[in-house]
């Protein structure tokens, strides 16, 4: 009699970026799993959407960081969700819907039948992925999410 017995001890590397020192770094199987990113994109693509999202973000967080006198996110006063505080969750959203957004744009990983359930939307997926990217953004900075002014 023959069989086939699985090995469950297969290693699954965990890939990290490594952030500037003040925000954390990043695990690309988490926002693999977070954002529903499909496996035919590859792990050097995401590390590329990621990598080209950190920058700018952590460009227009650099004066906030630098006021903000500790050494980490983490240290931040701020509520703790999880095991995570709020600044680092909202810091988290923004990266990755700013990734994500890049990925739609560069290699159209939305499939054909989400692109004929959309028929009719106005915003496409890559923009409401920056659109959620700004808003968490904001509100990681404590600033309005839109300005009205009367004339």
């Amino acid at each position: 009699m023959s069989g086939f017995i699985a090995n469950s001890n297969t290693m699954v590397e965990i890939e990290q970026i490594v952030n500037n020192g003040f925000f954390p770094d990043i695990d690309l199987c988490h926002f693999r799993a977070v954002m529903a990113v499909e496996n035919r994109v590859t792990s050097e693509q995401m590390r590329q959407a990621i990598i080209d999202a950190m920058l700018p973000i952590n460009s227009e967080l650099k004066s906030w960081q630098e006021n903000s006198q500790v050494q980490y996110l983490a240290d931040v006063p701020s509520e703790h969700y999880g095991d995570q505080t709020r600044l680092e969750h909202l810091y988290r959203a923004a990266l990755f819907n700013r990734a994500r957004g890049l990925l739609l744009e560069r290699y159209c990983i939305e499939s054909v039948q989400s692109d004929h359930d959309r028929i009719g939307k106005m915003d496409n997926p890559a923009n409401e992925c920056f659109r959620r990217s700004r808003q968490a953004l904001r509100s990681l900075l404590g600033t309005p999410r839109i300005t009205v002014e009367l004339i």
